[in-house]
């Protein structure tokens, strides 16, 4: 079974600054303004110098006539914008990364939150640095990420303010609790008293931070994750996975490129694009990859570093079994590779595996930041997703899903095969 590893990369960009890495937990509470305005940050790609939102002729405006992005490709403002904000959290999280040898070495102990999950400045930062770029463009939009603010103590807080470079502590924690305005706010009309997880709406953000924190703190594959879901359908999934290799790579060198961003939205296609811009040219991923491995028993599972969570009760492996007639010597699915994060999404989209299997435990549900970026991506590409009975995911339903299990395929006869498998084992 492999495993995908950071490979440094000749192109990566690092601090001459170091910054102590530590991980966070909650001591404070403040409010939040709801509607505070932020100036476009001065270190993110400007969109084009007009734009019209289709959906609601709203007009913003800015100051340069294209992107890099735009000359690349045809994306539009959303996408700009979005990538633009991705790449400078992938910036500094791949600064922070390098900090966690030395940091660890000096003692410091990881926190946990509620759910068992760790937690780091890295998370912190990254979703301000987001949020913050999206809104600058987007005021009206509704957000809905990870973390909040009141989880910080001043130590944690100064650390994020330095690592993020905004400055004022305030502003960063408006930044930060942006991500919380999708459970503030309902839509229009909507005088019912549902749940907090079940309030949505029809057009949001949503962002993890850092999705893979363990894979993360371990130098390993993570991505942030970034999905736009309108009318209850995910129609923009950007995973941006700076420790993956290139698929332009034809080995894992020295000198090979590292760091990818999968850029995905609906109907219109999914992307590879470089890591650093304008390194090399996108590559459009098609529908059907040339290698894409059509059979059964020699398809690939791409699956999770740890099974407690993601697979408790080992169906997976029964599954695999079913298709691939064994499992090895070791009791392990015999074509596969584990990785964190939703980075497996993009690579069973460009061609490197064929199976997405999550089975958690039978009462919980996913969160939508977890789910809709990889979906996107990978039904770009011809794939198919749904739940562990088969069923469309739901993602109009509130914050989270409301059903249990995912299973996804590179095409939709081996997504047949796949679901054939799990109702068997």
């Amino acid at each position: 079974m492999a495993t995908y590893r950071a490979t440094r990369t000749k192109h990566a960009m690092w601090s001459k600054r170091s910054f102590s890495f530590f991980f966070v937990a909650a001591t404070t509470s403040r409010g939040f303004n709801t509607n505070i305005s932020f100036l476009t940050s001065a270190f993110c790609m400007e969109p084009p110098r007009e734009y019209v939102h289709r959906s609601s002729q709203r007009r913003y405006h800015s100051s340069m006539s294209s992107t890099p992005i735009q000359q690349e490709t045809d994306f539009d403002l959303e996408i700009q914008v979005a990538v633009a904000a991705v790449r400078k959290a992938c910036e500094i999280t791949t600064r922070l990364q390098r900090s966690i040898k030395m940091d660890s070495e000096q003692g410091s102990s990881t926190i946990m939150k509620s759910d068992s999950s760790p937690v780091t400045i890295a998370d912190f930062a990254s979703q301000a640095v987001v949020l913050r770029h999206l809104q600058s463009f987007f005021p009206d939009d509704i957000f809905l990420a990870e973390e909040r603010s009141d989880t910080l103590t001043p130590e944690a807080t100064e650390l994020i303010r330095h690592a993020s470079g905004i400055d004022d502590e305030i502003l960063l924690k408006d930044c930060i609790d942006l991500g919380q305005v999708f459970f503030r706010t309902k839509m229009e009309g909507d005088n019912s008293d549902s749940p907090e997880s079940r309030i949505t709406h029809s057009r949001f953000w949503c962002l993890d931070p850092i999705d893979g924190t363990k894979g993360f703190i371990r130098m390993e594959q993570y991505c942030v994750a970034l999905g736009l879901v309108q009318d209850g359908i995910p129609t923009i999934g950007i995973l941006a996975c700076p420790n993956l290799p290139s698929s332009s790579n034809e080995g894992n060198d020295e000198g090979a490129e590292t760091g990818v961003i999968f850029v995905a939205r609906r109907g219109h296609g999914c992307f590879e694009l470089p890591m650093i811009s304008g390194s090399r040219r996108p590559n459009p991923l098609p529908v059907g990859s040339s290698r894409t491995v059509h059979d059964p028993a020699q398809a690939r599972f791409c699956v999770g570093v740890e099974e407690g969570f993601s697979d408790p009760e080992g169906r997976c492996k029964a599954m695999a079994k079913i298709l691939h007639g064994r499992l090895d010597v070791k009791g392990e699915i015999v074509h596969s590779s584990r990785m964190d994060s939703q980075a497996k999404w993009g690579v069973i989209a460009r061609g490197d595996s064929e199976f997405y299997v999550r089975l958690p435990r039978s009462d919980h549900r996913e969160w939508l930041w977890d789910v809709a970026p990889g979906v996107v991506v990978l039904e770009e590409v011809g794939g198919k997703v749904t739940d562990s009975a088969g069923n469309p995911l739901d993602f109009g339903q509130g914050a989270k899903l409301n059903s249990n299990g995912i299973l996804g395929a590179s095409t939709a006869n081996l997504h047949s095969v796949l679901l054939e498998a799990y109702r068997s084992s």
